[in-house]
């Protein structure tokens, strides 16, 4: 070896190490990064579900009446994609069974509209006994009076053919540390 090559060589400083103490210092900040958009994502996806099965339950609202399980059921049934959903009969019913359990401890279902008062006002004898259950019109409705105002409920037919849902419904996030 020459002198002038051992003197390149022993001057160039020594790092041993310092990667693993950038990983260190690094690793744990970006892990937490990965999860956080992870369970964003989870998030995002569990928020789309509940929007879409509020949609499938006024849906359901809206042609069953108003009734309170009609609205219920059809909730349970959108909800099954969040809970696993499935292949077979077997698997839709354990994701179904897991929904409802879910729903009757983390969510709350109210019918804000029509209301008793709604149906007292605007109820129209020939469909209750066409139906055998109490029915607001809905037919022709550009053709109403919007001002006219019925006193019990204070609507109009067309406010009283409104379907109004509150659905509040709680999420666990699942990721751990976020």
């Amino acid at each position: 070896m020459t002198p002038r090559q051992n003197e390149t060589t022993s001057a160039r400083p020594k790092q041993r190490g310092s990667a693993m103490i950038e990983f260190a210092v690094i690793g744990p900040i970006i892990s937490l990064l990965g999860l956080a958009v992870l369970q964003y994502g989870l998030l995002f996806f569990a928020k789309n579900q509940i929007n879409h099965a509020g949609f499938m339950a006024a849906r359901a609202g809206a042609m069953g009446n108003a009734n309170l399980e009609t609205v219920k059921t059809a909730y349970h049934k959108a909800l099954i994609p969040l809970y696993g959903g499935g292949l077979n009969a077997a698997e839709l019913a354990a994701s179904y069974t897991k929904a409802v359990a879910d729903v009757g401890a983390f969510a709350q279902i109210e019918v804000l509209n029509p209301t008793t008062e709604s149906f007292d006002d605007w109820e129209e004898t020939s469909l209750t006994q066409k139906y055998g259950k109490r029915a607001i019109p809905n037919g022709g409705q550009a053709y109403k009076s919007a001002t006219e105002i019925r006193p019990n409920s204070g609507q109009s037919i067309q406010d009283a053919n409104l379907i109004k849902l509150r659905i509040t419904h709680g999420y666990e996030p699942k990721v751990p540390l976020i």
